[in-house]
């Protein structure tokens, strides 16, 4: 960490986005239909092929002169 910085690491769940087209059944006639189709859509969430995967990223940025005040004194 290069003098005068503050260095902070972030973890996170590993993402998947899927674009596609949504499917929807249902049992009874809804609108005269069974199977209802949307536009392409892109739906964003947790990539369950990889349930143990985390993202971790190093950061680090300048120190404020307040920070420099309570962390250096």
């Amino acid at each position: 960490m290069p003098e005068g910085n503050i260095g902070y690491i972030t973890k996170a769940t590993a993402m998947n986005r899927v674009t596609g087209t949504y499917e929807i059944h249902f049992s009874d006639r809804y609108y005269g239909h069974y199977y209802w189709y949307t536009a392409p859509v892109t739906i964003e969430g947790p990539d369950t092929t990889r349930p143990s995967s985390e993202v971790i990223q190093g950061h680090n940025k300048a120190m404020s002169a307040d920070e420099r005040a309570q962390f250096c004194g």
